[in-house]
């Protein structure tokens, strides 16, 4: 496995005027210091839906209560304006954008959702325009296009561990490995079904399955919803290695497994899903792997998950897995392709053939510089710039990052 690229500043990315402003709140209780989830590290992710362009968002850990977002387009200059929206207590690194005609076909298409959440257990899901510079001339975001939920009604359930979302969904994944389920955006807070807790559990083993839930049930460390036929599919990645599907249309378990951690001493931190090919029904599941007794140590292991559908779904894993030791780097994000495994580190980009596809491949590109003036940006200061943004940007390997390669590859070396 070797480096595919390095990323290098993008002409115009040294300044961005943010346009500031502040989002409300109604809720008289929103203590921050009341802390039901942590701010561990900076967060950035992007959106990308049909031929709008790529809509790119930040969290900085130096600006805690700030959500950064602007509009990319391939074939533009950099945006020279950005939107910053100030929340009253710090942000969780978790972030979502959809469009509002996602929820609902009285949406409008000139619209943004955007999914955000505080450390102090507040969930908010803001109206955005599509046009940021509508926002120029206003210093507090809007109330009738904002909604607050407040989660610290359910603290009792122990800190958020993970957070994932889709249009009209909010899930939450807990310490205490319970797995909360809200219909934000698509119903009233207080209408009957807007809150479902996911449980491994039914009939009169509920009361019992609650009493031991802490003793038997791991904390949740990571989060990953995927759709499949119109299914939306909830995968759960407990700290144990116990991995559980759940589907978000009748919240029902449909299917549990042991994950085999080859590396010693290790923990898994991290999942992500892939997409299927074409007329397939395989699809692969990449977990993170760190090493608890040496530092830097850790490996990647990829699993095929087959499922097939009829009056209900089902799941099968295949016994055989590969394994992908992260030798330099630290991992930073993961995007599985119909045929390869992406792997974003913090020094570079590599990917891996996957074993289905060709077991003995393994490849390395790179992706040269053509012409003279990108090569002397990778000499610029990056001091009061925003070029880390689109270090992070890159990190979240959205839908369209194959369609990006050949539109920017003379910024990669």
């Amino acid at each position: 496995m070797g480096p595919v690229g390095v990323e290098v500043p993008i002409i115009g990315s040294d300044y961005v005027k943010w346009i500031e402003v502040s989002v409300p709140t109604a809720l008289n209780n929103n203590d921050c210091g009341a802390s039901f989830a942590t701010q561990a590290k900076d967060y950035a992710s992007s959106t990308h839906i049909g031929d709008a362009p790529f809509l790119v968002w930040r969290i900085q850990m130096t600006l805690p209560n700030a959500l950064e977002l602007f509009e990319l387009h391939l074939n533009q200059e950099f945006p020279g304006v950005g939107l910053r929206l100030t929340f009253s207590c710090p942000l969780y690194p978790f972030g979502f954008v959809c469009r509002s005609n996602q929820i609902s076909e009285a949406g409008s298409d000139s619209h943004y959702l955007l999914y955000a959440l505080t450390v102090s257990g507040v969930a908010y899901l803001l109206k955005l325009s599509k046009d940021i510079s509508a926002y120029s001339s206003c210093f507090v975001f809007p109330k009738e296009d904002l909604v607050e939920l407040d989660l610290q009604t359910n603290s009792s359930n122990g800190p958020i561990s993970s957070v994932a979302a889709a249009p009209g969904c909010l899930v939450l994944g807990r310490d205490d490995g319970s797995v909360g389920c809200f219909q934000l955006g698509l119903l009233n807070q207080t209408a009957p079904g807007f809150q479902h807790e996911l449980r491994d559990d039914s009939g009169i083993g509920v009361l019992w399955s609650f009493v031991s839930r802490g003793r038997t049930i791991k904390p949740v460390k990571d989060l990953q919803i995927f759709e499949v036929h119109g299914r939306k599919l909830l995968f759960v990645l407990h700290i144990d290695g116990i991995l559980r599907v759940w589907d978000l249309s009748s919240y029902c378990k449909i299917f549990t497994l042991a994950l085999s951690v080859t590396l010693e001493g290790a923990t898994v931190t991290r999942l992500w899903v892939g997409e299927p090919k074409h007329d397939s029904t395989t699809v692969p599941l990449a977990v993170l792997c760190k090493s608890s007794l040496e530092v830097g140590l850790a490996i990647i292991n990829v699993y095929n998950l087959h499922y097939s559908i009829g009056d209900k779904m089902f799941l099968s894993m295949e016994s055989s897995h590969q394994s992908i030791p992260q030798e330099e780097g630290e991992c930073v994000d993961v995007k599985l392709t119909t045929d390869k495994i992406w792997i974003l580190k913090d020094n570079g980009l590599v990917y891996n053939y996957l074993l289905h596809t060709n077991t003995a491949m393994e490849e390395a590109g790179c992706y040269v510089s053509q012409e003279e003036f990108v090569a002397d940006q990778l000499f610029q200061s990056l001091e009061n710039s925003v070029d880390d943004l689109i270090l992070m940007a890159n990190s979240v390997f959205s839908s369209g990052k194959e369609h990006i390669f050949p539109l920017v590859s003379s910024i990669f070396l």
